[in-house]
């Protein structure tokens, strides 16, 4: 099975929101990418 292709989305966030975005990346051991797809996914699928 062919894997999935990608696709780029950029946003603006507050320095503040970003900020605990790094906080919870550098705490679940995560890349930004993955932290953002489990929390939709989370949000999608539940």
């Amino acid at each position: 099975m062919a894997a999935a292709k990608t696709t780029t989305l950029t946003f603006h966030i507050e320095p503040s929101l970003k900020e605990a975005l790094w906080a919870a990346v550098n705490r679940e051991h995560r890349s930004i990418v993955s932290l953002v797809e489990v929390l939709i996914r989370g949000l999608v699928c539940s």
